[in-house]
């Protein structure tokens, strides 16, 4: 039971978004992944890109998880890979924690798999991200005013990015 109930349209959305991702039967019914999720410490989106990952790729899906979780790892930009290479090369105590953390979570998930650390080029982020995000895979439009970007997403609402970001 809920303290204060959320708006219908919103739990709604979460019901659909949760079994887009696989983590809801059409029961609304945990799934065995459902249950898995719990397992790794993250939210069920990032917990999906993570559980979803070929084996060899579990280490750097969980990476990938904690720089979209963790405001600030790896820098700001929107160029994943590219945060994905500073975290991975940086030696402070924060990035050395997160890089721990990634670890941890891979091992737990793959034992038998050492964690690789090989760069994180576009198509494989494109691939480990879909599984998180598949209501944000978005279809290219036209240009506003002042030269920004504008996509349409899967879940029908618009965004905009800056021409000369890297995304």
């Amino acid at each position: 039971a809920w303290v204060t109930s959320p708006p219908d349209a919103a739990l709604k959305e979460a019901r659909s978004l949760l079994a887009m991702l696989g983590v809801l039967s059409n029961d609304g019914t945990l799934t065995p992944l459902g249950r898995q999720i719990g397992t790794t410490g993250l939210d069920p989106r990032l917990a999906t890109m993570v559980l979803k990952a070929p084996e060899t790729e579990i280490y750097l899906a969980a990476c990938l998880a904690l720089l979209v979780q963790e405001q600030g790892i790896g820098g700001r930009g929107t160029d994943l890979g590219h945060r994905l290479d500073r975290l991975l090369k940086d030696r402070s105590k924060r990035a050395k924690a997160i890089q721990a953390s990634a670890k941890m979570v891979s091992r737990s998930l793959s034992p038998s798999q050492a964690p690789q650390t090989r760069e994180l080029d576009a198509q494989t982020a494109g691939r480990l991200l879909l599984n998180a995000y598949p209501d944000r895979v978005a279809r290219k439009g036209g240009q506003n005013r002042f030269g920004a970007v504008r996509f349409k997403m899967a879940n029908g609402r618009g965004v905009e990015i800056a021409a000369e970001d890297a995304l």
